[in-house]
């Protein structure tokens, strides 16, 4: 019997043991599993920074598309203006240029009938 009870203290304490070793795992495991929880939060909070600047930026790429697309389609129109402004202008001191021509052309006449 002794022996016997001898087994059965050497299996209790083999048992004791890997009750213990168990429940230190156990704690290991509810760290680990405290962390990734942890780690999975910090993950949906990035998702969702990345996701508003995602829309952000795109917003903005939305603005400047739109931007240039109107800058394109009225430059033409604002180059037209430009030149005809332009033209108007170049128009009028040729005109007063031919005028001036005129008079110089009519006084130097005048000098060569005096001359004569």
């Amino acid at each position: 019997m002794n022996n016997s009870n001898h087994k059965l203290d050497l299996i209790l304490d083999t048992l004791v043991e890997l009750k213990k070793d168990f429940s230190s795992h156990k704690e290991d495991f509810s760290s680990i599993k405290k962390d990734f929880i942890s780690h999975k939060e910090n993950l949906s909070s990035l998702k969702e920074d990345f996701t508003s600047h995602k829309v952000q930026t795109s917003n903005k790429l939305d603005r400047i598309e739109s931007t240039l697309s109107r800058i394109e389609n009225e430059h033409p129109k604002d180059i037209m203006v430009m030149l005809k402004q332009i033209d108007s202008k170049l128009d009028l001191p040729d005109s007063k240029l031919n005028a001036l021509n005129n008079r110089v052309f009519k006084v130097e006449a005048d000098i060569e009938l005096l001359k004569k």
